[in-house]
């Protein structure tokens, strides 16, 4: 077998195991087959996640390990199987931190729901955190030997000459509004993108937050909404962001591009349908039928002006086409 081959195979691998775990979380956290549904479709079809899967780019890997993790950690703080999801989840933090540095974010994000989104003790707590502490060991060696044979902790880095934030918070806003409105590029626009991005994630996280049963397992099985998973989604977007924002303004790498931010495009997607459900539940108890289905006219015309876009299935229809032009 080629090489090339190796790792086409290993690719198609790896994109089933992300949709396989995103797609059993979902439907395990949403309670509903129809979320799960879109969600897998909405992933399937996307451009930023197809392009890393057409690639041998070190995310492909991290993308399953970090929504595996998730889904452990989730199961873990709501006292399902603890021991055994605690575990795992430890192990596949440490093979997310070895596979990209940005990794830290998602240690943030379990050490942050660890402490504010249970109500277990004090002396509980700690022990669990050393565990996620235990975790970074490997990493931490890496780090170590990186630094012996390049002198840098990370590899060699170039820094930026002329650094310029708000250059890297456009080239984030605009990369995520792509995503949304695959049509329009918004150019200078980026910033203000960004904040009401991150407004909505604040108000969403303040929403949530405090709807979080804090003793795993007394989770009110009448409200089944996720809220604790949406909590540690938002803390995990805002800090991979955050960290890959730093590293544009530092270091003359990438650019802040789809490639970048594709391992926060499931988050994102994860976050939008929980806003969707939660909307669409208070409006089916207030609005007519008749502006539902307005509703869902309009729903079905957005999710039909998205598939247009740069995703999978528009990418096939154009092969076809120039398959079959004179």
């Amino acid at each position: 077998m080629s090489v090339n081959a190796f790792a086409s195979y290993t690719n198609v691998f790896l994109y089933g195991w992300l949709l396989l775990s995103l797609g059993t979380m979902t439907k395990s956290q949403f309670h509903s087959q129809k979320i799960a549904f879109f969600m897998l479709l909405m992933v399937l079809l996307s451009g930023p996640v197809e392009q890393i899967y057409k690639t041998t780019w070190s995310e492909a890997l991290y993308l399953p390990l970090c929504v595996s993790a998730t889904y452990c950690w989730i199961q873990f703080l709501s006292g399902k199987n603890s021991q055994r999801n605690f575990l795992i989840s430890v192990i596949l933090l440490a093979l997310v931190l070895l596979t990209r540095h940005v990794g830290i974010a998602l240690l943030a994000a379990m050490l942050f729901s660890l402490f504010y989104h249970t109500g277990r003790q004090l002396k509980e707590k700690l022990l669990c955190a050393t565990g996620l502490v235990a975790a970074t060991i490997p990493y931490v060696f890496w780090l170590l030997r990186t630094q012996a044979l390049s002198g840098f902790l990370t590899g060699p880095r170039t820094p930026v000459s002329n650094p310029d934030i708000m250059l890297q918070i456009n080239r984030f806003g605009n990369t995520i509004a792509h995503w949304i409105f695959p049509h329009f590029y918004f150019n200078a626009s980026g910033l203000l993108l960004s904040g009401i991005m991150l407004t909505c994630l604040l108000a969403f996280f303040i929403y949530a937050h405090d709807r979080i049963p804090r003793q795993p397992g007394h989770e009110n099985q009448a409200q089944a909404y996720p809220f604790r998973l949406i909590s540690f989604l938002i803390v995990y977007t805002v800090a991979h962001s955050f960290l890959v924002l730093s590293s544009a303004y530092r270091f003359n790498l990438d650019p802040v591009n789809d490639r970048l931010l594709a391992p926060v495009f499931w988050s994102l997607a994860l976050i939008a349908f929980f806003a969707i459900d939660l909307f669409w539940k208070h409006a089916q108890n207030r609005l007519r039928k008749t502006y539902l289905n307005g509703m869902r006219l309009v729903a079905a015309g957005y999710f039909l002006f998205w598939l247009t876009g740069s995703n999978a299935i528009n990418d096939v229809l154009l092969r076809v086409l120039f398959l079959f032009h004179p």
